[in-house]
């Protein structure tokens, strides 16, 4: 029914990401966050795009959200991927929740989460106003049996009606859109509640009964976006009359918009209810659809290994290996070798392990920790920050921000490139030894071999990525090497690409008279 491996042609970011800068100061305290800074460091909004297969907006929306909030809970992850198992194993569950689920599946299901996030406009001294001529309406159409002459004070009262009722269709057309969403996300609910393996899973759903109570005054304020085609204007016509008579508009508008506030918990509720079945199926399509996956093993202990780990942006990825215990990692290599790659694709499957439950590779174990990222560094003209004051400041966030409670992980690229490559190596040596501390762990890659002298016995292992030159190609494997780097090929690269040869033996001579 349904291309498990089909990515999707466009992803609004911006529309995708709402749910979560929305809910970014209600739930900041309650999880680690994947900051904006570490987004751009490890490009994960490509990411995003290259995995995500969702079917409905909110799922899309919620999916976002919960790979940039890391709960590092175990209870948490083992029941999610539970619910990855159910679809995974069960086709016609699946494919009769996608079904529900495309229902939601329209741009205008972005605006279901601003229903219950956005600031809510209530206007209460309205709606007794309303409710007043409401009353006084009433009370004259039944006193005209008695007193004839009293029907024409339903003039005045019915203009003023008239006026309430167009001043407030602005409003009321504002937030149509977001409570016709609301309306077919609940129904979506519903049927996807009643199967047997899914109500299992949730056991309770408590939103329910709250949400449904406010379902029929839905009904009434959104009835007119039903009514699209000539024959039922006159309908229409007749509905308009009476809800200007009785205000009846109005008052219920109020009324919804009283029980949307009330049960903006539930509405979350369904939201995330939507959105756990969702992303559920969009894990269970990642395996189904080719991707070598695996459940990670977490361990409370300063260990990290890996097997086969890849890059899930980079088709026919080289995957690579690596086993550390008690020790950080200080990665040597030139450009284009692939230690950039290794450092953001370790980076990138610890947030998957720790949100969805799955790596990118065929085995993956560690603890659970907070992560922390410096990889592109730039000037700002805006903020008068040089590009080497950018890199102090954030590598300054990453020391005020060590616990011994949790475990950190610090991913840093050329540490200090923007400075003199003395200090840079005295400078680089000693945040990463003060980083280095606990149960915290360091990945680190460098062009400095110095710093790999140095850190090499202060609890950093080291690897390398290297290239083969020939006499008229550069060829790179892409593959993990323990030690460090021993030759320099810069020099080489530059000959290979035709340099005018004074460059070169006058380069080599520089290098030659630095090294004595």
């Amino acid at each position: 029914l349904f291309d498990l491996s089909a990515e999707k042609e466009y992803i609004d970011i911006e529309w995708a990401s709402k749910y979560f800068y929305n809910r970014l100061e209600v739930d900041k305290d309650h999880y680690n966050i994947i900051t904006d800074k570490i987004s751009n460091d490890l490009d994960f909004d490509d990411v995003f795009r290259k995995i995500d297969r969702t079917i409905s907006k909110i799922g899309q929306q919620y999916f976002y959200y919960k790979l940039r909030f890391i709960k590092s809970n175990s209870n948490d992850l083992s029941k999610f991927t539970q619910l990855v198992t159910i679809f995974k194993d069960n086709v016609d569950i699946r494919d009769n929740c996608r079904k529900e689920l495309s229902k939601l599946n329209s741009n205008d299901n972005y605006y279901f989460e601003s229903l219950f996030n956005d600031d809510i406009i209530y206007k209460p001294k309205i709606l007794i106003l309303c409710i007043s001529l409401n009353l006084c309406m009433i009370a004259i159409l039944l006193l005209s049996f008695i007193f004839h002459q009293i029907i024409l004070l339903i003039i005045p009262i019915f203009i003023t009606n008239s006026f309430l009722h167009y001043r407030n269709k602005s409003l009321v057309n504002y937030y149509l859109t977001s409570i016709a969403e609301f309306s077919k996300a609940l129904k979506s609910a519903k049927k996807i509640c009643k199967i047997e393996k899914i109500k299992n899973h949730f056991i309770d759903f408590p939103f329910l009964n709250n949400l449904t109570q406010i379902h029929n005054k839905i009904k009434f304020i959104s009835v007119e976006k039903s009514l699209n085609n000539d024959f039922l204007a006159l309908f229409w016509a007749l509905i308009e009359l009476i809800k200007i008579t009785l205000n009846a508009e109005v008052i219920i508008f109020y009324s919804l918009i009283k029980s949307i506030v009330k049960n903006r918990k539930e509405m979350n509720e369904l939201f995330v209810f939507l959105g756990e079945v969702d992303v559920s199926i969009s894990v269970s399509a990642l395996y189904l659809s080719g991707y070598n996956l695996c459940n990670p093993i977490f361990e409370n202990s300063k260990n990290i290994s890996f097997k086969n780990l890849y890059h899930p942006l980079i088709e026919n990825c080289v995957t690579n290996s690596l086993d550390l215990d008690e020790k950080s990692l200080l990665l040597t290599g030139s450009n284009m070798s692939g230690k950039t790659t290794f450092i953001r694709s370790f980076a990138l499957n610890s947030i998957f392990a720790q949100t969805v439950n799955i790596s990118f590779s065929s085995y993956f174990k560690s603890p659970y920790f907070i992560l922390s990222t410096s990889i592109r560094t730039q000037d700002n003209i805006n903020t008068n920050t040089s590009y080497y004051l950018d890199e102090v400041l954030t590598i300054k966030g990453f020391i005020d921000v060590i616990s011994e409670d949790e475990p950190h992980l610090f991913i840093l690229d050329e540490i200090f490139k923007g400075t003199n490559t003395i200090e840079r190596i005295a400078i680089g040596k000693s945040v990463l030894s003060y980083l280095n501390q606990g149960r915290n762990f360091v990945f680190v890659s460098t062009h400095d071999i110095e710093l790999a002298d140095l850190l090499g016995n202060d609890n950093f292992t080291l690897y390398h990525f290297s290239e083969n030159i020939s006499a008229d190609n550069l060829v790179f494997d892409h593959k993990i090497k323990s030690g460090k780097l021993q030759k320099r090929n810069a020099i080489k690269i530059l000959d290979l690409y035709n340099y005018p040869k004074s460059i070169i033996i006058d380069a080599i001579r520089i290098v030659k008279d630095y090294e004595i």
